[in-house]
């Protein structure tokens, strides 16, 4: 009789409405099968022929049973190569647990947001088609929430998977999952901010109770991590589990094919990205939780101009003028102790002292020297540190001031503006048990050597 019915539809409807017929045969699946908890997975597809079959072999090989647990939901944005056939081949294995639908170009947002509307299940996810998932992904995350009942969100734990090599690199933000399971909320959040839909499980009703879309106006980057945060601003009470077990494998190409590294060449992200996504955020709530995930978003943008400035050379000097100004209206929001807090993947203290000098008028809590390398032969230390204004500096051995032999300034600029200077020092230092001491700028300094700080010196006998 079901079968009859799907016939029916699919030969008089719209593929959306064959679409919302096979979401609710699901789900009245579940409902008669007694299932607690069962997933959706909404994945926008856009001439990815070349990654489908590992995509559907990673969810339909999961060791928890695909056909019980798991309905696939794929809208293709208007593919040009093999796509939907691929698709549908896969359905033709799994009629009832993946749908299709085909529609014009308009986006990963608009993509997904044709499904949003109608899942039911009690989660959500958003796998992109050119991922995979570790085996026990789901798993993982069903477990966890039979036993823990009061979480909202699960964000699960993403490696970088390089295609061509078949190599695994470490996330920027892979800190957050150092232990096997880490409980926060919005409002203690710290250094544990999500960025991407497509790694995180959301309660399907907290979607819906806040009526929550992907924004299409957001291109090309910043779409997820705008979705994902609005929530957090209208739930900031919510339990959100970080867990290490299930994987997230994201595919990062070698010939930079991907949509997070095209987006560089696309002028709205120097545009639309930031002032209908960061921008709008914080003027929502600049909550520091808000103000850290601007502040990383942001600090990208400084890395990649900063160490290549062809990057923007595409862009007009209008383009450029805008991209600037919605960077000063950013950092309106914020604060100076949220830059010098913030440790986010890796932020160097040199863009916080660039950032000091172009948007916070020159401040600077502390400095940080960096200790390169000790020449023996001709006994000397080699060191650098950043400034914005004063580079007054002091350096002690066993409390004795110590001149410099030598040095030089590299200027480091931000689309034709100066960010910071860099000063390279060569120190003559022997004996290995004395202790050097340096104070920079007439701020609390500290020395920095292997990745680790020191605040009151340092024993020469840790380089030589």
């Amino acid at each position: 009789m079901i079968n009859i019915k799907k016939k029916v539809i699919e030969t008089l409807c719209s593929q959306e409405t064959l679409m919302k017929y096979e979401i609710d045969l699901f789900i009245r699946k579940k409902i008669i099968e007694n299932v607690k908890n069962y997933y959706s997975i909404i994945t926008a597809v856009y001439n990815t022929e070349k990654y489908l079959d590992n995509y559907f072999k990673s969810i339909t090989t999961q060791s928890l049973d695909f056909e019980k647990y798991i309905h696939i939901i794929l809208i293709d944005d208007g593919s040009t190569d093999d796509s939907a056939n691929i698709i549908k081949k896969w359905k033709e294995k799994f009629n009832l647990n993946i749908s299709y639908i085909r529609c014009e170009n308009g986006g990963q947002a608009t993509a997904r947001n044709l499904a949003i509307k109608y899942i039911k299940t009690p989660w959500i996810t958003f796998i992109d088609a050119d991922d995979t998932i570790n085996n026990i992904y789901f798993e993982e995350v069903n477990s966890f929430l039979n036993d823990n009942s009061e979480i909202d969100m699960i964000s699960c734990n993403q490696i970088f998977y390089i295609q061509e090599t078949q190599k695994e690199k470490k996330h920027y933000l892979s800190y957050r999952f150092k232990d096997e399971v880490t409980v926060v909320n919005p409002t203690n959040m710290q250094r544990f901010i999500q960025s991407t839909a497509s790694s995180v499980f959301f309660k399907t009703k907290l979607l819906s109770k806040h009526n929550l879309y992907f924004k299409p106006e957001i291109k090309p980057v910043f779409e997820d991590g705008f979705f994902v945060n609005s929530l957090l601003i209208k739930e900031p009470t919510i339990n959100i589990a970080f867990l290490q077990k299930p994987i997230y494998y994201y595919t990062k190409r070698e010939d930079n094919s991907s949509t997070v590294d095209t987006a560089w060449q696309k002028q709205t992200r120097y545009d639309d990205a930031l002032k209908f996504a960061l921008l709008e955020l914080l003027k929502t709530d600049n909550n520091l939780y808000i103000q850290r995930f601007a502040l990383y978003q942001t600090y990208w943008y400084f890395k990649k101009i900063i160490n290549n400035p062809k990057t923007v050379e595409f862009l007009t000097k209008e383009q450029i003028e805008n991209f600037k100004k919605l960077l000063q209206q950013i950092f309106l929001y914020i604060e100076i102790d949220t830059i010098e807090s913030c440790a986010l993947g890796g932020m160097w203290h040199k863009y916080r002292i660039g950032f000091y000098h172009i948007y916070k008028k020159n401040e600077l809590i502390k400095q940080v020297c960096y200790l390169d390398s000790y020449d023996y032969e001709l006994e000397e230390l080699k060191l650098h540190y950043y400034f914005h204004s004063n580079d007054k500096e002091i350096f002690l051995v066993n409390n004795k001031k110590l001149k410099t032999n030598k040095y030089e300034i590299i200027e480091h600029k931000f689309i034709n503006e100066m960010f910071v200077y860099e000063k390279i020092i060569y120190l003559p230092i022997k004996g290995k048990w004395e202790y050097l001491d340096i104070k920079l700028c007439d701020v609390p300094t500290q020395i920095s050597l292997n990745k680790k700080r020191y605040k009151n010196g340092i024993q020469l006998s840790k380089f030589i």
